[in-house]
């Protein structure tokens, strides 16, 4: 029966001559290696960190092929407060419906109403008691899916009014 001390050292014998082994085959190490191995831990850390040095690296090298298109400042060049109103209306209403401003939304609806008028689907009588139930579901966040088009920045339909054939409305 053999020792504690004893397995010890069968062990290192063992170990030793598995490295002595693989010295002479190193073919064979590898390959136990590729086998045995555990996979390392944080490989997607280490894969990205590589991937921004290589994306600054190219981007440090275009910067130095392009020294001329890369400082230059575009500037929107607006000399009257007629082209900033403009300007400012054509740009802040390019956006979806949620992204809208309370403000901005509230002038909208006035301005799909005044439409809806002028296409007599309304009467003008209902147009402020309208308007005033439609703050009222914006304010409770109940007009949300507003059919707004972002290119003529105007609204399109709204789903909780049903226009009726007396040019009266009802809400849904």
């Amino acid at each position: 029966m053999k020792t504690h001390f004893e397995k010890d050292i069968d062990n290192i014998i063992k170990k030793i001559q598995k490295l002595n082994d693989s010295i002479r085959n190193p073919i064979k190490e590898t390959n136990e290696i590729i086998k045995n191995k555990q996979p390392i831990q944080n490989t997607n850390y280490q894969l990205e960190q590589h991937k921004w040095k290589q994306q600054y690296l190219n981007y440090k090298r275009d910067l130095k092929k392009n020294i001329d298109n890369h400082n230059k400042p575009k500037y929107n060049n607006i000399e009257s407060m007629e082209e900033l109103n403009k300007f400012i209306l054509e740009n802040d209403y390019k956006k979806t419906w949620n992204r809208l401003d309370l403000f901005q939304k509230k002038y909208k609806l006035k301005q799909y109403i005044e439409e809806l008028v002028e296409t007599n689907l309304l009467l003008k009588d209902c147009k402020d008691e309208l308007y005033i139930n439609l703050v009222i579901l914006l304010n409770k966040k109940s007009l949300k899916k507003v059919k707004y088009n972002q290119m003529t920045h105007k609204i399109e339909t709204i789903p909780n009014i049903k226009l009726l054939e007396n040019k009266n409305y009802k809400l849904i």
